[in-house]
């Protein structure tokens, strides 16, 4: 299967699998018989990037499995939730402005009013949702959007790691305990520490830290509120169809 590393793939899927997967190759490299150091830590770097390749794809998946809890537990998609007349992130102000050009932009799109919102919501988010869907169509030309496409990298970046965590703390501590080992089993014989071992210390202990204390929730959520700003934004600069002004419909 041919795998194009495009810039989204190697920041977003590429990277997060690197992470996860260095601790567990720091593992075994520690222990491995070789002279040279610096080969050691050449090798692991070129190990992680050769499986990272083939598992591209299963970053991706690990975090597009849990992106659904994810929206559930942040009330919504982030664009749908931003486009909510009662969702105070965005101000009035603008958010009507958004409103009144996705209308323009998606005429058979009725946008919803505050009172339907309370009376179906789930209706109301139904629309949110196709704007959303039309936006991150519209948006997919990187140069023309340059700021919604570095916001979904980023987005992607910490989505796919979220996705990943439970692996990369397993990674993480069993590169800690291994390395750890090796240069207590040196120490204990009379050695001195490779210097493989007690950097293999260093990153697993601080991945397994990282991993623990900032890979949650409300760190993808940052950027996913980010990536649907800069979404919502873009379609300011969006052209309605052609041969008409678009619908200024709005169901009551």
């Amino acid at each position: 299967m041919e795998l194009k590393l495009d810039t989204y793939n190697f920041r977003a899927r590429l990277a997060p699998l690197l992470i996860v997967i260095l601790p567990a190759v720091l593992a075994v490299a520690v222990w491995l018989p070789l002279e040279s150091e610096a080969w050691k830590l050449l090798g692991s770097l070129g190990m992680s990037a050769a499986l990272s390749l083939l598992l591209v794809q299963l970053g991706r998946d690990q975090g597009k499995q849990k992106q659904p809890q994810l929206f559930d537990s942040w009330g919504g998609k982030p664009t749908t939730r931003l486009l909510r007349h009662r969702d105070q992130a965005i101000d009035n102000h603008t958010k009507a402005r958004y409103h009144r050009k996705l209308r323009s932009l998606l005429p058979d799109v009725p946008m919803p009013s505050p009172s339907l919102e309370d009376d179906a919501p789930e209706k109301a988010d139904a629309a949110y949702e196709s704007c959303g869907r039309y936006l991150l169509e519209a948006t997919r030309d990187k140069k023309r959007f340059p700021l919604v496409f570095d916001a979904n990298v980023s987005y992607g970046f910490r989505r796919n790691l979220w996705g990943m965590r439970a692996t990369g703390i397993a990674n993480s501590l069993v590169g800690l305990i291994s390395s750890a080992s090796n240069a207590l089993h040196a120490y204990t014989g009379g050695s001195k520490p490779t210097v493989t071992s007690v950097s293999a210390v260093a990153i697993c202990g601080l991945l397994l830290t990282w991993w623990i204390l900032r890979i949650k929730p409300f760190w993808v959520r940052l950027a996913a509120d980010a990536y649907a700003e800069r979404l919502l934004a873009a379609c300011e600069t969006l052209s309605p169809p052609e041969g008409g002004r678009g619908s200024s419909v709005i169901v009551p």
